[in-house]
């Protein structure tokens, strides 16, 4: 994540109990598997979203870096969608892990 303050100091420096909000840029990805069957086949679509957070927490995950994060022979991005659901249910998404302490 990348992170952006409407108040001054570092970005390290918030502990989120000011009462100010703060503002975050999350990258996410869509990828499109159709093509994935074949080497550089998988479509990325990348989509930013802006996010208000406030109140306090402690939760800070730690991030990917682009490029670098992921390989074209990655489970996930190589991948034939149309070899039926037993192969469906291991699919395992490319990226990091979910971070620990979320809750959805």
């Amino acid at each position: 994540m990348n992170y952006m303050a409407k108040r001054q100091g570092t970005c390290s420096s918030w502990k989120g109990d000011s009462g100010s909000p703060w503002f975050k840029l999350l990258r996410h990805e869509i990828l499109a598997l159709h093509g994935g069957s074949s080497v550089n086949g998988a479509q990325f679509y990348p989509v930013c979203v802006q996010l208000t957070v406030t109140g306090g927490g402690s939760l800070n995950p730690s991030g990917l870096s682009f490029p670098g994060t992921y390989k074209q022979n990655d489970p996930g991005i190589l991948f034939n969608v149309y070899q039926g659901d037993a192969v469906h249910l291991k699919y395992v998404p490319p990226g990091g892990p979910i971070a620990s302490g979320l809750q959805f």
